[in-house]
């Protein structure tokens, strides 16, 4: 069973971007939440987690930390939105877009490319095949650049808010911190937690080393740990 996990983890692990198309290569990671990713951002939009070198987004100028709010003249609400956007570009088009930098917003235009153009190592290749058979598209995908605290989180089955730790990482800054399994974690420096991507995407808007404050309850009792953020590598071998 655990393999089975680790292997529909695996998949679940790579958005490819130029996947949100059958036929057209971005070259972006792309995240929702884009307000959460980047808490002064006043706009919807899709948070640019990561931008493939001398990919058509790389060219266009679109970097990590970007929000992209317009693609083509509509507003961008979500992956799927984008999705059906790109339906109605081929190959060889010119995609306009407008997206935000540091509260200043800029426009470029990413000129669109088949994807066959970009070469593929044989595990991408098949991953690209699998999500497109499954029509599945998923945003998040963990490098050993992510930033971690060293926590395996699950949503609570009730209604409750919050994430329950399952489990912890030997040697990480949650192990340091003394959280322990069964810890739910209420907050992240203020911010209410409903879902595991919404921890996972704030961290990567931090730098490492930062520290952020998690509200816990442990039994019957609510508190505060302090916790540092580090780089998946340096926990994960």
């Amino acid at each position: 069973m655990r393999k089975l996990n680790i292997f529909i983890l695996i998949l679940l692990f790579l958005l490819l971007s130029l996947s949100l198309s059958a036929q057209v290569y971005l070259g972006v990671y792309l995240g929702e939440n884009a307000r959460l990713n980047n808490p002064k951002n006043q706009k919807e939009g899709l948070f640019v987690h990561k931008v493939v070198s001398d990919s058509p987004a790389s060219k266009a100028g679109l970097s990590e930390g970007d929000v992209i709010i317009l693609a083509g003249d509509e507003k961008v609400t979500s992956l799927d939105h984008l999705y059906d956007i790109l339906k109605n570009y081929d190959v060889g088009d010119d995609l306009p877009i407008n997206y935000l930098r540091n509260g200043e917003e800029y426009k470029t235009i990413i000129k669109l490319v088949s994807k066959d153009d970009y070469k593929l190592n044989q595990f991408e290749r098949k991953i690209q095949e699998l999500l497109e058979q499954s029509k599945t598209f998923i945003y998040r995908f963990e490098s050993q650049d992510d930033k971690v605290i060293g926590v395996e989180l699950k949503k609570l089955q009730d209604e409750n808010k919050g994430l329950e730790i399952i489990n912890i990482i030997p040697n990480s800054p949650a192990a340091e911190a003394n959280l322990q399994v069964g810890d739910i974690i209420i907050k992240v420096d203020n911010i209410q937690l409903e879902k595991n991507i919404q921890f996972v995407d704030y961290l990567q808007t931090l730098d490492e080393g930062a520290k952020v404050k998690l509200q816990i309850i442990r039994g019957n009792k609510t508190s505060f740990i302090e916790v540092e953020v580090v780089e998946r590598k340096s926990i994960i071998k």
